[in-house]
C-alpha cells in the first residue's frame, strides 16, 4: 500500500467517476421516465405510510417512533430520503430514482479512489469502478428506487474510511477516519 505523504488524500478523478455515474442516472431517468418497477411501488407505498405515521402522530416522539418502525420489514433511513427528495422534485418515485442514483454514483467514486489508494495505480481504481458498475445488481440498484443503492453507498464510505485510516500515521486522522467507518456502519445498518 502506498502511504507518499507529498500527495494529497484527496484528488479530483474520483469526482469525475461520480459525475460519469450521474449522467449514466440521468440518461436512465429520461429513458424510463413512468415505468415503476415491482420494488420500487412497495417501497413507496411504505414511504407514504410513514409520512402519514408522522403527519397523524400526536407528538415528536411518538412521530419518531412511526418512522422507526415503518413497515417493520425495513430501517427507516432510505425511506426518509426518499420522502424529502419526493418532496422536494414534487414525484416520489423521480425524487428516489435520484438518490439512489446519487448514492449508486458517490459509492463508485469512493470505490475508485479507495482501490487506487490501495495500489498506488490510477487505472486500478478507474477499472474496479467500471468492473462494480457493469454488474446487472448495481445497474438495477442505481437506476430504481430501492434501498440498494443506499446499502453500496454505506459500504463504501465505510471501506474509503478504512482505506483512509491505513493511508495516515496521524492519528487524528485515524480517528476520524474510524468515526466515519462507524458512522457509515451503523447508516448502513439504518437502510
Amino acid at each position: 500500500m502506498r502511504t507518499d505523504p507529498a500527495k494529497p488524500l484527496f484528488a479530483w478523478w474520483p469526482l469525475a467517476v461520480v459525475a460519469v455515474g450521474l449522467l449514466a442516472s440521468a440518461a436512465w431517468l429520461a429513458i424510463e421516465r413512468r415505468a415503476v418497477y415491482g420494488d420500487e411501488r412497495s417501497h413507496l407505498e411504505i414511504a407514504a405510510s410513514i409520512a402519514d405515521a408522522w403527519r397523524a402522530a400526536p407528538s415528536i416522539a411518538q412521530g419518531l417512533r412511526s418512522v422507526y418502525e415503518g413497515d417493520g420489514r425495513y430501517p427507516p433511513l432510505a425511506y426518509l430520503a426518499l420522502l424529502g427528495t419526493g418532496d422536494l422534485v414534487g414525484d416520489p418515485l423521480l425524487g428516489g430514482r435520484i438518490v439512489s442514483g446519487i448514492a449508486a454514483s458517490c459509492a463508485l467514486g469512493l470505490l475508485a479512489w479507495a482501490v487506487a489508494a490501495t495500489t498506488g495505480r490510477r487505472r486500478d481504481g478507474v477499472f474496479a469502478a467500471l468492473l462494480v458498475a457493469a454488474t446487472a445488481m448495481f445497474q438495477e440498484a442505481a437506476r430504481f428506487a430501492m434501498l440498494e443503492a443506499h446499502l453500496l453507498f454505506w459500504l463504501a464510505v465505510v471501506f474509503a474510511a478504512w482505506v483512509a485510516s491505513m493511508r495516515t500515521s496521524n492519528e487524528r486522522a485515524r480517528t476520524a477516519a474510524w468515526i466515519v467507518a462507524t458512522t457509515g456502519t451503523v447508516a448502513g445498518l439504518l437502510v
